[in-house]
């Protein structure tokens, strides 16, 4: 049997006597730790300077304590030192923060019609200028439906709302951070208002060719005329012409961006406006956090440009992206090499042929005469909406191409609406109205045209021995415009 010494019994005697104190003792010293980090992120960050930052976007305030330093209100807005007011200090939305008070105008909210979740967007101006972008979902809908464009609120902002911004390109609003909120969170109405100072980065119109699809741009522009309603199927939108020194841009309004009012002549802004493409032709549209600022004030003189005059000649600011256009004897070249691929699948360099062809051309259109009368009407119903659809023949150095003009082209060649065309389509029983409508269609037809178009084949016939190829004509511009 071993014999323990004295000293080493009384050092386990201590050792018995601590234990049930020992997880305390560990408890206490994870706190110590956690305190020596927090402190060293609080003077990384500044050391209660709280710096001005812009990252993520926008101005706010961690809360704790500063309604206390500060005084009264929901956001204290100055302290008196000498008879002089002072803003409170700025400082980023951050994440590790406990709370975050975001203070800002609300410029535009959208609910997504065909999102696979109930979802708002909204683009909220803060007083410095920035911005930053909410995603709701959840549980704070309801109290989110509920907010003004325009009005200007206070949010009570958890960190743990506080996302990395990854939306930029689809939505158009910038700032490395944005908020993302399932549930509901302080939200006041603040108690004043200041007048709105939209960071506008307006491009000339003469550079909105240049954009890459998918850029979102703004710019600043006058109202050519009020802006036209379009009904096609599956979509409503008004069309609103702004030009500016000697260059005009079609500016699509779709969604509630449709109940903007514009007269002729305003001085049109535009935040957030995207660049696209379709069927070879570049557009400029709405987005769901696109802001238009109708005779905005503030606005620095080089940003407003030269109204132009009435009348005066303007050219397109966004062209179709053709390339070399074809011939219309290389057209028909091409339509007759389709249709031998049709009823001969797997020779040549095709296995299976191809069930359109898209190409670009440069031709004239044959004026519309008596014959017209004997095909269908210059318009057709889809979903109760009328769009336009002509049927006409492109001419060219005695090559002859017969082709339909859809909605866009139709409404760009003929500078009508298939309504307009449907009531004189249903004069035409006299000889007088269908000499207005001939009238109607030939007004613009002189001009020569790039076109962007595909060819279809259609097979018929017993056992599908024949093909015919339809041309269709999606759009079209008038060269040198």
């Amino acid at each position: 049997m071993r014999v323990w010494s004295l000293p080493v019994l009384q050092h386990l005697r201590s050792l018995l006597i601590l234990l049930p104190v020992l997880p305390l003792f560990l408890v206490l010293r994870r706190l110590s730790v956690l305190l020596c980090r927090s402190r060293r992120r609080w003077l990384e960050e500044g050391g209660g300077r709280r710096p001005v930052s812009s990252a993520g976007g926008c101005s706010c305030q961690k809360t704790a304590g500063v309604e206390a330093r500060l005084g009264t209100g929901i956001f204290a807005r100055s302290q008196h030192r000498g008879g002089s007011q002072k803003m409170p200090p700025k400082q980023a939305v951050s994440s590790f923060a406990r709370m975050n008070t975001i203070e800002g105008h609300i410029l535009a909210k959208a609910k997504p019609q065909n999102w696979s979740s109930p979802t708002m967007l909204q683009r909220v101006l803060c007083r410095d200028e920035t911005e930053i972008m909410f995603h709701v979902t959840g549980k704070a809908l309801q109290q989110f439906e509920a907010l003004e464009e325009y009005r200007a609120y206070v949010f009570q902002v958890p960190g743990t709302c506080v996302k990395p911004n990854k939306s930029q390109d689809k939505n158009g609003v910038g700032g490395e951070k944005m908020i993302r909120i399932t549930k509901e969170i302080g939200i006041q109405l603040s108690t004043e208002a200041w007048p709105l100072k939209v960071p506008y980065a307006p491009i000339a119109l003469s550079n909105l060719n240049q954009q890459p699809v998918g850029t979102f741009v703004d710019i600043v522009a006058y109202a050519v005329d009020v802006p036209g309603e379009v009904r096609e199927a599956g979509l409503r939108k008004r069309d609103l012409e702004l030009a500016n020194e000697e260059h005009v841009v079609v500016l699509e309004l779709l969604e509630e961006k449709m109940n903007i009012q514009v007269q002729k002549g305003d001085l049109v802004a535009v935040r957030g406006a995207k660049v696209s493409e379709y069927q070879g032709a570049r557009s400029l549209s709405t987005s769901y956090l696109s802001f238009i600022e109708v005779r905005p004030t503030g606005l620095a003189p080089g940003m407003m440009g030269t109204k132009p005059e009435d009348g005066s000649p303007l050219r397109k600011a966004m062209r179709m992206t053709a390339a070399a256009p074809l011939s219309l004897a290389d057209l028909s070249i091409r339509m007759q090499r389709l249709s031998y691929d049709v009823l001969n699948p797997g020779t040549g360099d095709l296995q299976k042929a191809p069930t359109q062809v898209n190409f670009h051309t440069s031709a004239h259109v044959k004026p519309f005469e008596a014959d017209i009368f004997e095909k269908d009407p210059p318009y057709y119903e889809a979903n109760g909406v009328l769009r336009l659809k002509v049927k006409g023949t492109l001419l060219d150095n005695g090559t002859e191409v017969p082709v339909t003009f859809w909605p866009d082209a139709a409404r760009e060649l003929f500078k009508t609406d298939a309504g307009t065309l449907q009531g004189l389509w249903e004069q035409c029983e006299s000889e007088e109205g269908r000499q207005r409508l001939l009238d109607t269609l030939n007004a613009h037809v002189a001009k020569l045209y790039m076109m962007q178009g595909a060819m279809k084949p259609w097979t018929h016939g017993k056992d599908g021995g024949k093909v015919s190829i339809q041309v269709n004509i999606n759009n079209v511009e008038a060269a040198g415009e």
